[in-house]
């Protein structure tokens, strides 16, 4: 199956695969999950060539962690004959993400139609290639993926295809593949990032609890205290009240 990065971007699934505002609803959600991304974190870019065709790889921050952590996504294509933004989109491509989502949810599709950069196929779970996912994509049909859409509007909205704005250099596949995490240890480190953050949100969370609970402690004593100043110094005045009178009657006998 040939896909040209429009139809990645627009309508992966094909024709007669959904309704066309649906389609826009989500491309206009995706964009505008791209945009608040891309100003929170900053996205890492490299190009490489050989032998007639062109490999961005872009890596794509987390949406959900707060700390910067990097997806890997590929992004090859024909090297294109004109540099242009309409001669990329009309480019046949093939990718790779080693995102959770795309391996358990697109892989097995991607795979079945030639979608997915040959030599970076032992990046995922076998099962991932292999077997059905009738959980998450039961009509096995290609969608939109996060991680690729946000790697190809960054080439886009940079126009990373001009060879003035970057430089391509010699792909060397070996050396990329030792770079690259498979997608089992990116979603290992991905959890670990995940529980630390969690942990560390808690802990503050209880500093923040604690520190008020202080605060209203020192509060409640301050209001005793006062109280039982006031107090006091009602016995006193009244003492002294008492005190005056019976000087009063014994001066009079």
């Amino acid at each position: 199956m040939i896909m040209t990065l429009h139809q990645l971007l627009t309508n992966p699934s094909g024709k007669g695969s959904g309704h066309i505002s649906a389609r826009f609803r989500i491309i206009d959600d995706l964009k505008k999950k791209y945009l608040a991304l891309h100003s929170k974190h900053k996205f890492r870019f490299a190009a490489y060539e050989d032998s007639g065709i062109t490999l961005f790889h872009v890596q794509v921050p987390s949406e959900s962690l707060d700390k910067p952590f990097f997806f890997d996504v590929l992004i090859e294509i024909d090297t294109l004959s004109k540099e242009s933004k309409k001669a990329l989109l009309e480019s046949k491509v093939r990718v790779f993400s080693n995102n959770q989502a795309f391996s358990f949810t697109y892989a097995y599709k991607a795979n079945k139609d030639d979608l997915i950069i040959s030599w970076l196929k032992d990046k995922f779970d076998k099962k991932a290639l292999t077997q059905k996912p009738v959980v998450r994509n039961p009509d096995v049909l290609m969608g939109f993926e996060k991680s690729i859409y946000y790697a190809s509007q960054f080439i886009l909205e940079n126009r990373l295809f001009e060879k003035g704005r970057v430089k391509p250099v010699k792909l060397k596949v070996e050396e990329l593949v030792d770079d690259i995490k498979d997608t089992s240890t990116i979603f290992q480190m991905y959890q670990k990032q995940k529980r630390f953050e969690a942990s560390k949100r808690k802990k503050e969370k209880d500093r923040l609890r604690a520190e008020n609970a202080r605060k209203k402690l020192i509060e409640k004593k301050k209001k005793t205290s006062a109280k039982s100043a006031k107090s006091t110094k009602t016995v006193k005045k009244a003492s002294t009240v008492k005190g005056v009178k019976k000087a009063k009657r014994a001066k009079r006998n």
